[in-house]
């Protein structure tokens, strides 16, 4: 089990490489909503604890990283996570911005 100074320690290095690298969020569009949005979010960036100049970070999803995970638990299964961005639309930026060992933290962003 990771502590919880490793998975800062991890988010504070993918901020600054992220930065480094100009990576910013994933954007999801209309197109991308359709069968392959899987396929298409786990393309994710890990860009760590960094809210990338002209993006507002609007809220964060708990998500089981392990593929173990079940519906009811704390952490969203990739398929529920994959509902809350269809229901979102077109148009939000998404990253990781904390992993831990089983679980990752991912932020919605907008640039409107």
């Amino acid at each position: 089990m990771m502590s919880i100074e490793s998975i800062r320690a991890a988010s504070r290095r993918a901020a600054r490489e992220s930065a480094r690298n100009h990576v910013v969020p994933l954007v999801v569009e209309s197109e991308d909503l359709g069968g392959d949005l899987e396929k298409y979010i786990r393309h994710i960036p890990f860009i760590g604890y960094r809210t990338p100049r002209g993006y507002k970070k609007l809220r964060t999803y708990f998500v089981d990283s392990s593929g173990f995970g079940s519906v009811g638990e704390p952490a969203l299964t990739f398929g529920q996570f994959c509902d809350r961005v269809r229901a979102a639309g077109p148009g939000y930026g998404y990253a990781i911005i904390e992993s831990g060992q089983f679980q990752i933290v991912i932020g919605q962003f907008s640039t409107r």
